[in-house]
């Protein structure tokens, strides 16, 4: 299996893995790496927000911006006039996640004590209450929403027997309102969650360092990595849906 070592910076590697000896290309690297980089300031902000800015994210192939405050307000900004062109009154509580889809122009908003809004971004209007929903919501296609939830088991029956972790993720078709499938793991939480943009996989690390596989359509896990890794959270998945990017114990495994 060879391995390619790019260095990024003085204290990051980036390991490029492919079990067919193909290598992985730079650009798809580095567009994983520019998506998962946090922004560290809005250019265009006349501070309309009475409450701190929390999320920030782009809309309409990166032509607006999109800001989300403790006010519980989304912001559509123009990126080239600077200029608010749109508000969206979502809760009264703060932000904790805006979700957008290009290809239907749709943002899925939530906040705290699980509300989530659906909204249509071109128009402004707000489609649907998704608070029915259980868990927190991580990735939207457009249609399908999907959400996490870790949360721990209780053994009323057994008080000797200490209470044990479990984590689930629900995929919901939104425009149905119904669950359409779950995967569970089994004592371990949920730390970082990724879709492929096929719609085909989702990759899933836990406490317990393991990177987990699982065929969307079947619900069949199709990879769990060995004890012997210990992956901390995923970067990212590149645009061809062949690669992974892990990081683990100061560097970044890429890995098919």
């Amino acid at each position: 299996m060879p391995k390619v070592r790019k260095k990024t910076s003085k204290d990051l590697s980036v390991y490029i893995t492919s079990p067919k000896g193909t290598s992985l290309s730079a650009q798809a690297v580095s567009t994983v790496l520019e998506s998962s980089s946090p922004l560290s300031h809005l250019t265009h902000d006349v501070g309309f927000h009475k409450e701190r800015i929390n999320i920030l994210t782009t809309a309409f192939d990166g032509t607006h911006l999109i800001t989300g405050g403790f006010d519980g307000k989304v912001r559509l900004w123009d990126v080239a006039t600077g200029e608010c062109v749109r508000v969206f009154f979502c809760q009264k509580y703060s932000l904790s996640r805006v979700l957008i889809t290009p290809k239907r122009n749709r943002m899925i908003t939530a906040s705290q004590f699980g509300c989530k809004e659906l909204w249509d971004l071109k128009k402004g209007d707000r489609l649907a209450d998704l608070s029915h929903l259980q868990g927190e919501p991580v990735f939207y296609d457009g249609t399908y929403l999907f959400c996490r939830e870790n949360f721990f088991r209780v053994h009323l029956f057994d008080k000797k027997r200490p209470e044990s972790k479990a984590s689930e993720i629900m995929v919901y078709d939104v425009d149905a309102g119904k669950k359409f499938s779950s995967f569970k793991i089994e004592e371990s939480h949920l730390r970082s969650l990724a879709v492929t943009s096929n719609n085909e996989k989702i990759a899933a690390i836990s406490d317990d360092y393991c990177l987990r596989i699982w065929d969307i359509r079947s619900g069949k896990l199709s990879y769990r990595s060995s004890k012997g890794f210990k992956f901390q959270d995923i970067i990212g998945i590149t645009p061809d849906n062949r690669f992974i990017l892990l990081r683990s114990s100061g560097r970044i495994e890429v890995r098919a």
